[in-house]
């Protein structure tokens, strides 16, 4: 699908608020947001109603999506939309910011979004519905899965895999060739020096798994 296809925003909170500017600056024609009920604090747009309503008016062939969930947890509300709109064979659109830097090299999947001042560079994959948030830096040829949340102001540095549904905080350090797995959590600053295993959460400075 093309600019030419309107799109609908999923949620409408602040992270929606954020994906509309984004589709705004990109040409993009939004019609509305979706939630199960209207969100006073967005007036900028249309409340559709709530996703079932959404099915009922719009067709998979008249719209694309644009999730604007924020937050990524395994099995958590923005990964569980994205399946369920999927189900429903709705695509979604692949968003960045103009002022983010990508490698033409690089490759992102469906419904990736790479916020303001992010960077992507060359051989780096980002896998579907991943959020790559303000400022964060992705380096050479990382491996970045499905449904991950690189929150702002993080450094993944070369050839890093991240698992899928991920989880990376603010301002946290990924260092080079280093293996994350999936539903990993890093704590915001954490300085990540060996790989973490799947599910586990790690912070600090050298980051260490949690005990808590």
């Amino acid at each position: 699908m093309s600019r030419k296809t309107p799109v609908a925003i999923i949620g409408g909170g602040g992270h929606s608020e954020v994906v509309w500017e984004m589709l705004r600056l990109s040409g993009y024609e939004v019609i509305g947001y979706t939630s199960p009920e209207s969100q006073a604090n967005r007036p900028f747009l249309p409340w559709i109603g709530p996703d079932e309503q959404l099915f009922e008016r719009y067709s998979n062939e008249e719209l694309q999506i644009a999730n604007g969930i924020g937050m990524i947890r395994s099995g958590g509300l923005r990964d569980k939309l994205y399946k369920v709109y999927k189900e429903q064979g709705y695509r979604f659109v692949m968003l960045a910011h103009p002022s983010a830097i990508i490698s033409p090299d690089a490759v992102l999947e469906e419904g990736t979004q790479i916020m303001a001042g992010a960077i992507v560079q060359t051989g780096a994959t980002v896998g579907s519905n991943s959020i790559l948030n303000t400022r964060s830096s992705i380096d050479h040829h990382c491996r970045i899965g499905s449904s991950v949340h690189i929150a702002p102001g993080a450094i993944i540095c070369g050839e890093v895999k991240i698992g899928d549904a991920s989880m990376i905080g603010a301002g946290a350090i990924v260092i080079q060739g280093v293996a994350i797995g999936q539903a990993a959590t890093i704590g915001a600053g954490a300085v990540v020096l060996r790989d973490v295993a799947a599910y586990a959460t790690v912070t600090g400075i050298p980051a260490k798994e949690s005990t808590t």
